[in-house]
This record gives C-alpha cells, structure tokens and sequence, in this order.
C-alpha cells in the first residue's frame, strides 16, 4: 500500500556461500558494507555485522547449516535488516530469547554464546520456516539525534484548515509539537524524534496526514502503518491549540479512511484512542486495561470496516473456541474455525519469545516467534522478569489465528493468568488474540 508519495526504498542485495569458515570474512565484509550504504551509521552497521559473524559460525559447526547459507541485506530507509537462509534439522534458538543467558565453565565459551551475542547486537529478530528452509531475519534501527522540542508555542485555532501529505520540514515540525504537547504516551516512541518520523513516513511503511490553515499554521495530524495482512492501526488524530469539538479531527480521520480505501485494507483501528477521535465512526472491538495514579482505567480498542469482510480461516485451541466465535458473532464476521492442539507429534525443545516496550504507555506486549516444548516455563521466566523490572507495566500476549503453530500457546497463557480481551480481524497472516495478564487470574 503506498501511503507515502515520497519514495520507498525497496532495495537489497543477497549473497551466497557454502557453511565453510572460510568464508566468514566474506560474509562480514557483506553485512558491513550493505549496512553502510543503506545508510547505517559506523556503531550500527558493526553491530550487524557482528551478529552475521556470529550467526554465520554458528552455522559452520556439525550439522547447522545442511546447504549454501544465502544472506539478504534490505534498506528500511530508517532500518537495515539482514536475513540469513539455510537449510537445517535443527537450530537452537533459545539464546534469542530476552531471559537468555549462558552458563561460562572454564575458558572455552558454549556454543550457544555466540547466538546470544548476535541477538543483544540487533533490535528486531525474526523466524520462519518454510519449504525446508530456516529464515532468520535481524533488524537494526538507524540512530537519530533526540533533540529537545524547546518552547513551541500552541497554534491558535485554525481558520479554514486543509488536510494534506506534509513534507519533511513539517513532519518533523509535527513530532516536535507532540514531543511538547501530545499527552505522555499517547504515541509511538519513535515519533517524537522528528528524523526517524520523517524517514518513517519516506519509506512508505506508514502514511501521515495534517491539517494547515492558508498561513501554514499546523494544527494536527494523524498517522497510520499496516499490521497485518488486512488491518491497519492509526494514531490519533492530535490536535494543537483546537478547541474540543472542531472538525478537524474529523476530517483528518476521514483523509486516513480515504488513502486506506484504495489498498486492499479490510478494516483500521486504535489500541491508543485520542481524545479529539470521533468515536461514532468506530465500534468498539474490546478494551484493554492501564494501570493509572487513580486506579486501573479501561481504554476502549476502536475499529473501523473499510471493507466488506471475505471470511478467512482460523486456526484455535479448544480452549479458545468460545471466545473467537463469540467476537465473530457480535462483529459479523465469517470463519472457518479449525481446531487444533497438540497430539503428541515432534516439536522442537525450546520456544522464543520477542518483547516489545511502549514505557511511557505503560505496556508490553509479547509474540511468539517460535515453538517449543519448553514454551510454558519459558512464558514464566518473560513474566516474571518483566514484571520484575517494570513492576505494575500492562502485560500483553499476541497469537495470530492464521498460524497454526502459535495455537498451542493458548493453554499456557490462560495457566499463566492471561485472558483474552481482543479480536484484531487480519491483524496478522490472519486474525490476532490479543491476551492480558492478569495476576492472580490463573485458570482453575
């Protein structure tokens, strides 16, 4: 979907080596120099080139790597990922985890060190396997300078305000304003530093629109990325220095609408609803609960149909049958509802885990990037480390319907406390069950 007219960088370069030690300075010479000139500072590019080096001996040792390795490196316009390939019976990926460590005896490091090394260098990790081939994919941010918003006075109200695309100046302008007036997490970390916004919505990965009077007065903006494979989630509308109840919010609401009606997008939400949203032009698919200075508060997800809803297939347990059907119902939605569970057949021994942190929000949300035997003392130690760090934080859990293997995450997650409070419709391969811990709220 092309919700920047700016420019999209869709540019990578691949290469492709046999699993011998021979050739990792090949490899780390790849990384280094495809980092570089996608614009990878010195710091950032030698970490990923670190972790190829890693990654890459790893996969020279006994039975790693069965064929050639191909890497992969992509410029993200504000991110460089770097993604190796290879064919394999097995590949221990337990050192990916957050809670990972290594237990050292004598001078010779375990084998596992290395992967943990590789994973603390990047900020992103990914896997999939498919046609008999491993894909692991590692991500690293470009670094932008965080600069402070200083004293920007509030615009007054606009006189005869029109929605456009901004340019670079004034997107930047735009996350310095909410860096100063925007309420504390009310957004993505990543827009209040006014470069990475402006490369953010250059690469096409996420659209922003605001509003300006004729004297070039801005005086809010919304913006909006594609999650999943029919769903896309918004931000805001934000307003500075309108009064409560204007059109504007309206309208900049009815401009994201409007760009996302020409791509095959089936519906958008909001997990962090703006107080200037027009919310009679939602329903509400559940609500989350934040924890507040007065108390637990429970924020309303808001949801939008662009478009008439084809029906799909949903891969659940059991334990989550009700549920799904239940969200299906009150929302209108078609699914072949397919269950599925465990029954006995050969899984991999250990599970990982991806985290992600909204702090000034107050949230974290868990993803399951791969299944394992030990994925329910596995949940416990991600649980307990948060929630050790970030005591009181909002703890969440996503399972995406449209991939069977994440199914068997259900149980562990009602046994560890997690309820599920929302269906997000295509918000992955398929649709995604967003759970909430609850401590204390463990299954019978």
């Amino acid at each position: 979907m092309n919700m920047m007219h700016v420019f999209r960088p869709d540019r990578e370069v691949s290469l492709t080596v046999p699993p011998r030690a021979a050739f990792l300075p090949v490899v780390t010479a790849f990384a280094e120099k495809s980092a570089l000139s996608f614009g990878l500072a010195k710091a950032e590019a030698l970490s990923l080139t670190l972790a190829s080096e890693e990654i890459f001996s790893h996969l020279t040792g006994p039975g790693a790597a069965a064929d050639n390795v191909t890497l992969t490196c992509r410029d993200g316009f504000y991110y460089a990922e770097l993604k190796f390939s290879f064919q394999t019976r097995f590949f221990n990926m337990r050192a990916f985890n957050l809670t990972s460590s290594v237990a050292c005896d004598g001078d010779e490091l375990p084998a596992e060190a290395g992967l943990l090394i590789a994973a603390r260098m990047v900020d992103k990790i990914r896997a999939r396997y498919g046609e008999d081939r491993l894909e692991i994919t590692f991500r690293k941010d470009k670094v932008y300078p965080e600069t402070a918003p200083g004293e920007i006075p509030l615009p007054g109200p606009l006189s005869a305000p029109v929605v456009k695309t901004p340019d670079a100046e004034t997107l930047k302008l735009f996350s310095r304003l909410l860096m100063r007036h925007a309420p504390k997490g009310s957004c993505p970390r990543d827009f209040l530093i006014p470069g990475k916004l402006a490369d953010m919505a250059a690469s096409g990965e996420y659209g922003v629109a605001v509003a300006e009077d004729a004297r070039g007065s801005l005086g809010g903006g919304i913006a909006w990325w594609r999650e999943g494979s029919g769903l896309v989630e918004f931000f805001g509308p934000y307003l500075f220095g309108q009064p409560q109840g204007v059109a504007t919010g309206r309208h900049l609401v009815e401009a994201c609408i409007a760009a996302i009606a020409k791509s095959d997008v089936s519906g958008i939400y909001s997990r962090l609803p703006s107080p200037f949203l027009p919310v009679e032009y939602f329903e509400i698919l559940g609500s989350l609960i934040d924890t507040a200075a007065n108390g637990a508060v429970e924020t309303p997800v808001y949801y939008r149909q662009i478009r008439e809803d084809e029906g799909g297939v949903s891969w659940v347990h059991p334990l989550l049958e009700a549920f799904l059907r239940e969200s299906c119902e009150r929302l209108a939605f078609a699914r072949e509802v397919r269950l599925t569970q465990e029954e006995g057949e050969a899984s991999y021994p250990y599970s990982v885990l991806s985290a992600t942190f909204n702090k000034s929000r107050g949230r974290a949300v868990l993803r399951p990037v791969w299944w394992g035997r030990d994925a329910a003392s596995n949940l416990e130690d991600h649980i307990h480390s948060i929630l050790r760090e970030i005591p009181g934080i909002a703890l969440f859990f996503e399972i995406d319907l449209g991939r069977p293997w994440q199914a068997p995450f259900a149980p562990l997650l009602l046994d560890a406390g997690f309820h599920p409070r929302v269906m997000l419709p295509a918000g992955g391969r398929g649709d995604v069950v967003l759970f909430q811990y609850a401590a204390g709220g463990r299954r019978p």
